[in-house]
């Protein structure tokens, strides 16, 4: 007999005594058959006879059937399949699985996930199939996403669909995706899968307004995609096109008030008056605001006739203003180029450690130009400027919000210099920073698993570590990890450090249900934070999944011996198998080498070894009596 191993059978009385009911959890039929041949080495092989459905239900295989198979027929052993069960086109059986579901998605606070998921139905054809959607979080409270229903159009179908989760608040939940049992199931175990979702305290909405193809809009969206936990929407505002002004931005504020606004060069008369009033009672609230130089920003583009004037921390002249399509006023822009100089170790101007944060701002690219700020507000803070001491950056508050004027539009010269790592992150500190969650880049204990899902008694490895402000590997610290077993018993897992991360392995049990590992982080004797991943260990009946036969497979296997004589029979003829075999074993014709060897042996060296001496000595009595020696 076999499941997932060959187990031997012992005559008894002339009968096997085969077990009352099949409890193996796997069907591995090439481990039994080269087991079976291992066994039987160097003695004669007359057939194997194979009782089984035909279905190779393993986990992980060690050798591929036909392989197993194709050895049997090299030696010249035939191979007498015997099918059981009712194939498909016979089978009854109905299933419905839930399959096709990643196990684990990130997504920030109130960002639209698009789940993607596929149910297999096998026969329900023309029949509703419902479907219920829930989420579970960390407390164990459960509320219902979403239900839908299904149809199947054929009796073996995967239907596949999907559906929106948009998170409002943090932290980790365990996303079930079910269908209901159905009559006439046999396996209920596949009806659901679980995945998680790991929710960020981000999903920062940005809107991004340009009037210029020239300036920072390339390489700005660029470095602000690249951060997950910023959404981007952006437009280009063209000013050759001001038959359709003033433009409307209620398609991108209509959903979703945005967290930050980034103005960049587009004179104030493309907006609709409304839109700035809300732009600035937004700011009020708590968005936050950033207008970029340019030919059409601050003063030049008549912003301080619009309600910006009262958000935005510089002055602007009353006379200041550059007509459209007119030449560009000098007067109101700085030549370059234009070094630039934090005057802080502020949030937005940190762009490495207190002592080499100067020297990184000084190997920066010098911007190309700037606009000219004539004066500042009372409560405004210089966060860098010229080397001539000319104001290039400039923080506010409005309300609730924050806000920066920034003078210059050239900062992709980094980028192009080699500073790509600088660039991104000085503009996702700026984002950060104006939408108050300068905090996001505190230190951070994380865990990475490459998957949440896995068979029982799979083997487990994941990374942990510790870092800070951008990726930064904090150096002398120590990890424990521990591994959370579904019954709340926790065992400790030993970790390997590479120099940069920590690698853990372990082999997990056979119990189904949820685990998970803890990492506890300390330094020098502190601790300095902790995390927590879960995972599962699902309960899936291979034997159950597909409960049908496959007597074609036994067919094919049987043919690839049938030089040997192998060949598939139906059960009732195994009895005559049996007397055949043994009344007519085919004879064997072996051919045997033999080799003989002159004086090769005791009984045949002696007598040679007497003739050779006996000739030796006549020759030299001869020699001797005929005088020739």
């Amino acid at each position: 007999t076999f499941d997932e191993q060959r187990r031997l059978l012992e005559w008894s009385g002339g009968d096997l005594p085969l077990p009352a009911t099949a409890e193996g959890g796997q069907s591995d039929i090439a481990q039994a058959i080269v087991e079976s041949l291992r066994r039987e080495l160097g003695n004669r092989l007359v057939g194997m006879v194979l009782l089984t459905d035909g279905a190779q239900r393993v986990f992980e295989p060690s050798i591929e059937l036909r392989q197993a198979v194709r050895e049997m027929a090299r030696l010249g052993y035939p191979l007498y399949t015997v099918p059981f069960g009712q194939p498909r086109e016979k089978s009854r059986a109905r299933d419905l699985a839930v399959e096709s579901l990643q196990d684990h998605y990130t997504v920030f606070v109130k960002n639209d996930l698009q789940v993607h998921v596929a149910v297999r139905a096998k026969g329900f054809p023309h029949e509703d199939i419902p479907v219920e959607v829930s989420v579970t979080d960390d407390a164990g409270h459960s509320q219902d996403v979403t239900s839908l229903t299904l149809r199947a159009n054929e009796t073996d179908q995967l239907i596949g669909f999907r559906f929106p989760y948009r998170p409002e608040q943090p932290g980790h939940y365990r996303l079930t995706v079910s269908v209901p049992p159905q009559p006439g199931e046999l396996v209920t175990k596949n009806n659901q899968l679980t995945a998680y979702v790991t929710v960020r305290d981000g999903g920062l909405k940005v809107l991004y307004l340009y009037g210029s193809l020239v300036g920072e809009q390339r390489r700005l969206r660029r470095a602000v995609n690249e951060s997950p936990e910023l959404q981007l929407e952006y437009s280009f505002i063209h000013h050759g096109r001001r038959s359709n002004w003033p433009i409307s931005l209620d398609a991108f504020t209509r959903n979703q008030r945005p967290d930050v606004y980034l103005v960049e060069s587009i004179h104030a008369t493309a907006f609709r008056k409304t839109d700035l009033e809300r732009l600035a009672e937004d700011v009020r609230r708590g968005s936050g605001l950033m207008m970029l130089g340019g030919v059409y920003s601050f003063g030049a583009g008549a912003y301080q006739r619009t309600p910006l004037a009262d958000v935005l921390p510089i002055r602007m002249h009353r006379f200041h203003r550059q007509d459209l399509d007119a030449p560009i006023r000098t007067d109101m822009h700085l030549s370059g180029p234009l070094a630039m100089i934090p005057t802080t170790a502020q949030f937005v101007t940190r762009l490495a450690g207190t002592g080499d944060n100067l020297k990184t701002w000084e190997s920066l690219s010098p911007l190309h130009g700037a606009n000219r700020f004539t004066g500042l507000k009372a409560n405004a803070m210089v966060l860098a400027k010229t080397s001539q001491g000319d104001p290039l950056l400039v923080a506010g508050q409005f309300g609730a919000g924050r806000v920066l004027a920034f003078a210059g539009d050239s900062t992709w010269t980094w980028w192009a210099h080699g500073a790509a790592a600088e660039h991104k992150r000085f503009w996702r500190q700026v984002v950060l920073w104006l939408a108050g969650r300068d905090e996001m880049d505190r230190d951070e204990v994380w865990i990475e698993l490459p998957q949440r899902r896995y068979r029982p008694a799979a083997s487990l490895t994941f990374t942990a570590g510790a870092r800070m402000r951008e990726a930064e590997v904090l150096q002398e610290i120590t990890l424990e990890a521990t591994l959370v077993q579904p019954d709340g018993t926790t065992q400790p897992l030993r970790l390997s450090h590479d120099g940069e991360q920590f690698t853990g392995r372990d082999i997990l049990g056979t119990d189904p249900g949820v685990y998970a590992i803890q990492i506890n982080a300390t330094q020098n004797g502190v601790e300095i934070g902790h995390a927590r991943e879960e995972f599962v260990v699902f309960d899936h009946d291979l034997e159950l999944h597909d409960p049908v036969a496959n007597p074609q497979l036994l067919a094919r296997l049987a043919k690839l011996t049938s030089d040997a004589g192998g060949h598939l029979l139906a059960p009732e003829q195994l009895p005559a198998l049996c007397r055949d075999l043994k009344q007519q074993t085919p004879q064997v014709k072996i051919e045997v080498q033999t080799k003989w060897e002159f004086a090769g042996s005791p009984n045949s060296a002696w007598p040679f070894f007497g003739i050779v001496m006996g000739l030796l000595g006549t020759e030299w009595y001869l020699r001797k009596k005929w005088g020739f020696v």
